[in-house]
């Protein structure tokens, strides 16, 4: 048992004896020098007494029962909360302990008790590289993956392959037409050359056009050439929809060739997150089992689905307050919502999840709202274990990203010129580093820099991504905390290792705020895993190296008497463990050399 779960039952104990049970234990907030706190405002009724004065009758029976030996060392009243105060020895002497025991599983807990989650991450239309924007459903999914799996669940990561939409279709119809399919480059690329091109002839744009044959002449007059005898290609490309849905294995095949081309792609930009998907499930595969008309008419056994004048088929929500939507087009072809229902009918009965999170862009929230709202109606037992992650967009400054125009920064673009300009810094730092060790520091500090910076921020929010913040190493950056482990290890070495210590010289204010840090850990990855929410882990990653640096910065290590020495030594080792296993849950690695 953690020390913060080891406290809190401790307290649950001294409550107890004033008659509260389950009592709601609370962290106070910074300005409070407390451990932990219990309000007594929803007493006040019950025993028709003020906050304040339950509080100081409480303290007298709490005084009475605290033990010398107890993690609890003292009670306090700051007006309706009684404050609780942990032994200092104790938080020293378990928090150290423990982080030596566990060392990379510290932090773990059997919460999932193996229970399956799956995690659908990415899921980007394959008709392009994937951008920046894209990525950061990527690394989301990356860091919430790493999480759970810690946690002891049963994680499965799944991409929901869309091979059956409109804009697969377009790419689908450029490349059957292309006579020269000889792919020069990366299959992602390529294809994204494809599907801006067929798009604009499409829409005869002439703006665009004169754009992508500048950008790209050698593709553009290829497929100009292939096209310019088509006639009707819009009709074309949507009778090619219309073949899947009526089960043309031929043109099924051809979508989903042309999917797995560009997936090939983006294999490569996985590879260097070290992503690895347990299944790639294909949107078309619900259309030719027939799922998604086994959908339609069980919603029609429901009565919640109708025909338009038009001859598409809605779903009637107005009743649950939100917008009815077409599942059905006139032309007989479904649509996405309506594949995705049965997708995750699949997940929960298929595949046998019993936690599905969806991470998906925010302006599919209306979408995932009405999934949701159809698998209640269908009375789905599972429906309220389907949880949307909502993320915003990613902007570059001065950048206007557009697939149709083929304007994108690619993910790996900005991998690289992260890598890039971290080497700049590096060899500025270190130019006495071998050319080696140079550049594998540059690759984990530039990658790190990358993913934190888009992981710090709450996955609703929008990010505005800048390089320069991203690789501040005296910021709130993956390069500060990656270098504040590497000085802890520098530390270590120098010191020729951890001997044998005393935690309980640990008193002073800086090292007790380093232990009480480390002890909240596991507390944090109980909050991440409760709110799906990694962002969390960054800040505590910040805040962990922070409290380190100012400890480092006003207590020696290495020139300290002996037994202060050690003990130090072990705060030191411990601290760089706990961001190590912080860091890689983020999937960024922690240098030893910066």
């Amino acid at each position: 048992m953690y020390l913060y779960e080891a406290c809190e039952k401790e307290i649950n104990s001294l409550l107890e004896i004033c008659g509260v049970k389950n009592a709601r234990i609370e962290m106070p907030p910074k300005n409070i020098d407390a451990d932990f706190s219990y309000p007594c405002f929803a007493l006040s009724k019950t025993l028709n007494k003020k906050p304040d004065v339950i509080a100081k009758e409480f303290k007298e029976q709490i005084d009475k029962r605290i033990e010398d030996k107890g993690l609890v060392a003292r009670c306090e009243v700051l007006g309706p909360y009684l404050n609780f105060y942990i032994d200092s020895e104790q938080i020293a002497e378990k928090v150290i302990s423990g982080v030596q025991e566990l060392k990379s599983t510290y932090g773990s807990i059997d919460e999932g008790k193996k229970k399956k989650i799956i995690v659908e991450y990415v899921s980007t239309n394959p008709i392009h590289p994937l951008h920046i924007g894209s990525a950061r459903s990527a690394i989301l999914g990356k860091s919430l993956t790493n999480t759970y799996s810690f946690l002891n669940y049963d994680v499965n990561s799944h991409y929901y392959m869309n091979d059956i939409g409109l804009q697969v279709a377009k790419v689908a119809f450029g490349y059957s037409k292309l006579k020269d399919k000889t792919i020069t480059e990366r299959p992602d690329v390529w294809i994204g050359k494809i599907y801006a091109i067929t798009s604009a002839i499409m829409a005869d744009d002439e703006d665009v056009k004169a754009e992508l044959k500048d950008k790209w002449p050698d593709m553009y007059a290829k497929l100009d050439s292939a096209l310019a005898s088509e006639k009707d290609i819009e009709g074309q490309v949507k009778g090619m929809l219309q073949k899947i849905e009526a089960g043309d294995k031929k043109t099924a095949t051809l979508f989903k060739k042309v999917g797995n081309l560009c997936t090939d792609g983006f294999k490569k930009t996985f590879e260097r997150m070290n992503i690895e998907f347990d299944s790639y499930d294909y949107e078309s595969m619900f259309v030719i089992n027939g799922d998604v008309y086994k959908v339609i008419d069980a919603l029609k056994d429901k009565k919640v689905i109708k025909k338009t004048d038009q001859g598409t088929w809605i779903i009637d929500l107005e009743k649950y307050k939100m917008p009815s939507t077409v599942l059905v087009r006139s032309d007989n072809t479904t649509l996405y919502l309506t594949r995705d229902i049965a997708y995750s009918i699949w997940k929960f009965e298929k595949a046998k999840a019993e936690k599905v999170i969806n991470i998906i862009a925010s302006e599919q929230e209306l979408p995932q709202q009405q999934l949701k709202m159809a698998l209640k109606i269908l009375e789905k037992p599972y429906a309220d274990n389907l949880y949307h992650l909502s993320y915003g967009l990613v902007h570059l400054p001065g950048i206007k990203m557009s697939g149709r125009r083929g304007r994108y920064i690619t993910f790996d673009y900005v991998f690289d010129e992260a890598i890039k300009k971290a080497y700049e810094v590096v060899d500025e730092k270190n130019p006495d580093l071998s050319q080696k060790e140079k550049i594998a520091i540059s690759e984990m500090v530039g990658k790190g820099a990358v993913i934190y910076s888009i992981l710090k921020i709450e996955a609703r929010k929008n990010v505005i991504f800048d390089m320069d913040d991203a690789l501040d190493f005296n910021g709130n950056s993956a390069p500060y905390i990656q270098y504040t482990h590497a000085r802890a290890k520098s530390i270590i070495n120098r010191a020729g290792g951890v001997k044998k210590y005393d935690s309980s010289l640990l008193m002073t204010d800086s090292e007790q705020n380093v232990l009480k840090r480390l002890a909240k850990f596991p507390e944090i990855l109980k909050s991440c895993s409760k709110n799906v929410s990694p962002h969390v882990i960054c800040n505590y990653l910040f805040e962990l190296a922070q409290d380190f640096n100012n400890f480092y910065n006003s207590m020696p290590v290495i020139k300290a008497d002996e037994d202060i020495r050690n003990a130090r030594l072990a705060l030191v080792e411990s601290a760089a463990q706990v961001i190590k296993n912080g860091l890689l849950l983020l999937e960024i690695e922690a240098p030893e050399k910066m």
